[in-house]
C-alpha cells in the first residue's frame, strides 16, 4: 500500500512493506516557482510604490534562482528611489560581481550618477557597452546624456 501526501513545500510517502509501516520522508523544495511568485509580487509593489514591500520580496530571492539578476536591478531601484544609495549602490555592485552581472553595468551607473560619482559611472556606462549588457543601449544614451 503506497499513499503519497502532497504539501506546498514537501511530500511524505507511506509504504507498507512485510508488514511493517515505514514512513520515508522527502523534502522537496519547490523554491524555484515561490521565487518567481516572490520577483513577480515584488515588481509588482515596486510599481505601486510599495517599496518596503518591494525591498523585502525582492531581498528573499536566492542566488540560485535565475530571475536573481532582474531581482536585484529591481531591489537597486526600490533602494535608489527611496534614497537608500548605499544600499542601492552595494546590491547592484554585488550583482554586477555574479555571474552573468553584466546585465547589472547601467544599472549601477545610474546609481552612482544619482550619488554625483560621473567618474564610476562613466565607467559603469562604458563596460555595460563592452559587455554587450542587455541594457547596453540605455548605457550607451546614459553615457551620452552624461557627456553632453
Amino acid at each position: 500500500m503506497r499513499v503519497i501526501l502532497h504539501g506546498k513545500r514537501s511530500f511524505a510517502a507511506l509504504r507498507m512493506t512485510n508488514g511493517a509501516l515505514r514512513m520515508t520522508a522527502v523534502l522537496a523544495c519547490v523554491a524555484a516557482p515561490l521565487a518567481a511568485q516572490d520577483i513577480d509580487d515584488g515588481k509588482e509593489a515596486l510599481r505601486t510604490g510599495k517599496y518596503a514591500d518591494a525591498i523585502s520580496m525582492l531581498s528573499k530571492v536566492p542566488a540560485a534562482d535565475s530571475q536573481w539578476l532582474d531581482a536585484q536591478r529591481c531591489l537597486v531601484q526600490a533602494y535608489a528611489t527611496i534614497g537608500k544609495y548605499d544600499e542601492a549602490e552595494a546590491t547592484a555592485r554585488r550583482g554586477t560581481a555574479a555571474k552573468g552581472g553584466s546585465a547589472l553595468w547601467n544599472t549601477l551607473g545610474e546609481v552612482l550618477l544619482v550619488r554625483g560619482k560621473r567618474a564610476p559611472a562613466e565607467s559603469a556606462f562604458v563596460r555595460a557597452g563592452a559587455e554587450h549588457a542587455s541594457d547596453s543601449l540605455t548605457a550607451a544614451l546614459n553615457l551620452a546624456i552624461l557627456r553632453y
